[in-house]
């Protein structure tokens, strides 16, 4: 679970809200976050490139994409992070704006069940067009400002450049990732780090036993990729 938070920065891709806290508690009400396998014939996996953490608000939406363009969102996500952290965003400061998501994810469009109209969209562009306000009848409307949009895009995109100001500068003061990475972690994401830290500890040392890593491909559970392993390194 934090290895998934650490990848994103608690990012939900679909919404490009960040992962409320709340979501990791023990109650059953509130504690709703789940893990999307993104091919339904690798739900065992526990691999980084075969799930998208989520809650189960979004959860079902995402059975309405293509696991092609799942893969887009998670990768432009990690593309806008990586700007973000070494400063070449547009923005003051090297912070991301709309023009940097519009670059990343330039001559990407998606199909989508919207949460706003509740019906299938096609050939949706990440965010809106640039249209003035004449033309607004003809431009076509984004996934993250307005299908997807329970909470404001500038809010979301707000909380995204606070978390990567904030690992930017823990990295630069301390020079090391893993307090970098608990910076966000203690920032944003208390309860799931006080919740998953010490299960994370004992697995991240069962993933790299060497009897582990020497499981045949025929093993039914799948631990991850190299960035997988990379992560959870840093961080246990």
């Amino acid at each position: 679970m934090l290895t998934q938070l650490q990848d994103l920065f608690g990012t939900e891709v679909l919404s490009f809200e960040s992962l409320d806290d709340k979501i990791f508690d023990t109650s059953r009400s509130t504690g709703l976050f789940e893990p999307h396998h993104m091919d339904r014939n690798h739900k065992e996996s526990l691999a980084l490139y075969d799930q998208i953490l989520t809650n189960n608000i979004y959860n079902p939406t995402y059975d309405t994409m293509s696991i092609a363009q799942q893969n887009i969102l998670k990768e432009g996500v990690r593309k806008l992070i990586q700007m973000g952290i070494n400063g070449q965003g547009s923005a003051k400061g090297g912070n991301l704006n709309a023009d940097d998501i519009r670059k990343v994810f330039a001559g990407q469009t998606f199909d989508v069940k919207s949460r706003k109209t509740k019906k299938m969209e096609y050939n949706i562009p990440i965010i809106s067009d640039k249209a003035s306000w004449w033309q607004i009848n003809k431009k076509k409307t984004g996934l993250w400002d307005y299908h997807f949009s329970d909470v404001s895009f500038k809010n979301k995109l707000s909380s995204l450049n606070k978390k990567i100001e904030r690992y930017r500068t823990t990295l630069q003061n301390t020079h090391s990732q893993k307090e970098a990475y608990l910076s966000i972690l203690s920032f944003k994401y208390g309860i799931a780090l006080t919740r998953f830290g010490n299960d994370a500890s004992r697995f991240a040392d069962y993933m790299f036993t060497p009897s582990l890593l020497k499981i045949s491909p025929l093993f039914p559970l799948h631990f991850g990729d190299n960035r997988h392993l990379t992560l959870t390194k840093i961080l246990f």
